[in-house]
């Protein structure tokens, strides 16, 4: 079964199962026959500065000690009509240690995103130097086995030629983790924030512009089946959205004050969309400080947060049967002119997906993507 085939498909079914691992990926057991059916559900949650955070839960019938383990559930679907069938992995999470009921033998566990294992206080200062490579010392800092005893991050990224133009410390505080570190790392050098991929591995990618890259699926609200449900609507909200971007290097040299083409590069909204200078009627400013190797680089950051920064402004909300092909940042195409959307660019930003109901419905948020042009 093609993505496509799944689409459009008819009279599904879907089936949920479970495999118990330890913190090295390795294979334990199979819990597939001890879920509680119907309890499976993933959720996604989107950030478009943070990292984005995923959640597994599921019902359970026995109890086990969770502790040093790690879950992995998969999604089952098939086509009654052709037979077809697709698996899907839907991640690696932590769980936590579920509740015990004391009537019934139904425990309810949660699993978290495997990049909660680093959102926790840093507890000392943490140093980068000026010249270290960027895409290293991230890597280093989380696959730092003092900290993680026993546990191993699946490295999804390779290495790059982005170094850190000068030194940069962050001090001990209350709220610094390590995950926020490796993010403003990247941030610096022009980098998305860390996320996970389908089997556990830690990934990151450059700040390019989403609508640069092509739509993976159509989503049709007018197709044969019924694509998209009468639940859906479109949220609009323009309170804050920037439309004025200025990025600054950090330090563009000693006593050198930024200038627009030298350390500084101005991107301003005209008239695209709900939240342009035209259509409001004055300028939202947005400061944004990086340490861009170049010029080029510097206008790429700019250029991709102000598209997301103007996407976020209209929400599509989608009711659908379950498409569990869907995961980060799914770029799709949305058409459904009862919404108001012909032929619409968009990226998924969080979704909520049960993985074992035949009947179950998905519920997705996705950004209209605008071409921001000065």
């Amino acid at each position: 079964m093609t993505t496509q085939d799944l689409l459009h498909a008819g009279d599904i079914s879907c089936v949920a199962s479970l495999e118990l691992m330890d913190l090295r990926f390795g294979h334990i057991a199979d819990l597939t026959e001890d879920l509680v059916s119907g309890s499976s559900r993933v959720r996604r949650e989107g950030a478009r500065e943070g990292s984005v955070m995923a959640e597994y839960e599921f019902g359970i019938s026995r109890d086990l000690p969770w502790t040093e383990v790690l879950v992995a559930p998969s999604m089952t679907v098939r086509d009654e009509a052709t037979g077809d069938v697709q698996t899907w992995a839907m991640g690696v999470y932590l769980p936590d240690l579920g509740d015990f009921p004391r009537i019934g033998d139904v425990h309810a566990v949660t699993g978290y995103d495997l990049l909660h294992a680093i959102d926790v206080r840093i507890g000392e200062s943490h140093r980068v130097a000026a010249g270290d490579n960027v895409l290293d010392a991230v890597r280093d800092l989380i696959t730092d086995s003092s900290q993680w005893p026993g546990f191993s991050f699946a490295i999804g990224f390779g290495s790059s030629s982005e170094t850190f133009a000068h030194e940069v410390v962050w001090s001990v505080t209350e709220s610094v983790t390590y995950l926020q570190v490796a993010n403003e790392m990247l941030a610096l050098a022009g980098y998305r924030p860390l996320w996970t991929t389908r089997t556990g591995e830690v990934m990151t990618e450059r700040a390019t512009l989403l609508l640069d890259k092509p739509p993976e699926w159509i989503v049709d609200g007018t197709a044969e089946g019924g694509q998209i449900g009468d639940g859906s609507l479109v949220k609009r909200d323009i309170w804050g959205t920037p439309n004025v971007w200025k990025g600054v290097e950090r330090s563009p040299g000693a006593d050198a004050i930024p200038t627009e083409g030298s350390g500084r590069f101005t991107l301003e909204n005209m008239s695209t969309g709900p939240t342009s200078v035209e259509t409001r009627g004055r300028k939202v400013h947005r400061i944004i400080t990086t340490d861009a190797a170049d010029s080029d680089s510097l206008e790429r950051v700019v250029r991709a947060a102000a598209e997301e920064d103007v996407a976020a402004s209209t929400k599509i909300v989608l009711d659908t049967p379950p498409l569990p092909f869907v995961w980060h940042q799914t770029r799709w195409t949305v058409h459904d002119p009862k919404l108001g959307m012909i032929h619409v660019p968009a990226v998924v930003r969080k979704w909520s997906l049960p993985l074992d109901q035949d009947k179950g419905r998905m519920r997705s948020v996705s950004d209209r993507l605008y071409k921001v042009v000065s």
